[in-house]
């Protein structure tokens, strides 16, 4: 009982330190560029998130093209890059489950899924982000969603909007991810707010602590549902 609180104090110290991370970069910034909120779970590549659906679309469960089951009858994906893939659910999230993801060796955005647990009312959500040295992470685009079938293996494309490499994925349950994206843009949309924001000392500590307010918000609501990931190492 013992270990798994502590492994429990981990777990939320981990995922606090991430968003910290991600909050100081965030902060780096002072002329930022504005991103968007998303309005809700379904959309197109101009939104903030793609969703895909089993309950529409082909007969293999596919309803969007950036996510889209794998047929077993076709006897698996031999797309070049994923020699080395093993499905083998190496991840856990507590309102997720365990799932497996690669990422393919050869094409940064693009990666393997298989979910252990069936989520056909909410699903789950995937986000490109950028890991730099000093641990500090970013998110490069929108999100790609999927009303996720047990043991289904989806192949994934994720679009980024930015120039930096994908290094890591952001997992979220689809109930958590406006949140999250509100978080990632809580600074920029207080600046924009206030025109000529970013040229004043004390706006500007003003957008640090509201960006703060927000990703601690988050991070105390939804610390089971989220789980950061370096599908390359």
């Amino acid at each position: 009982m013992f270990k798994e609180m502590e492994n429990l104090t981990d777990n939320i110290n981990m995922k606090s330190l991430i968003f910290a991370s991600i909050l100081i970069f965030t902060q780096a910034c002072d002329q930022p560029t504005r991103t968007r909120i998303p309005s809700n779970q379904t959309g197109t590549s101009g939104n903030t998130q793609n969703f895909t659906d089993p309950a529409i679309g082909d007969e293999d469960g596919g309803g969007g093209d950036n996510v889209t089951p794998v047929n077993p009858d076709d006897g698996g994906d031999q797309m070049p890059g994923f020699e080395n893939c093993i499905l083998d659910y190496q991840y856990f999230v507590s309102n997720i489950g365990s799932f497996a993801l690669c990422q393919n060796q050869n094409q940064e955005n693009r990666f393997k899924l298989k979910m252990q647990n069936s989520d056909l009312q909410h699903g789950t959500c995937f986000v490109p982000v950028h890991v730099q040295s000093n641990n500090q992470s970013f998110k490069l685009g929108i999100a790609e969603c999927v009303k996720n079938q047990a043991g289904r293996e989806y192949n994934m494309i994720l679009t980024k909007e930015r120039g930096e490499a994908i290094n890591g994925v952001m997992v979220v349950k689809a109930t958590a991810i406006n949140a999250y994206m509100q978080c990632m843009s809580a600074k920029v949309d207080f600046i924009s707010a206030y025109p000529g924001c970013q040229y004043d000392a004390q706006c500007m500590q003003a957008a640090d602590n509201y960006a703060n307010s927000v990703c601690t918000q988050f991070v105390q609501v939804y610390s089971n549902d989220y789980k950061q990931v370096y599908p390359l190492d």
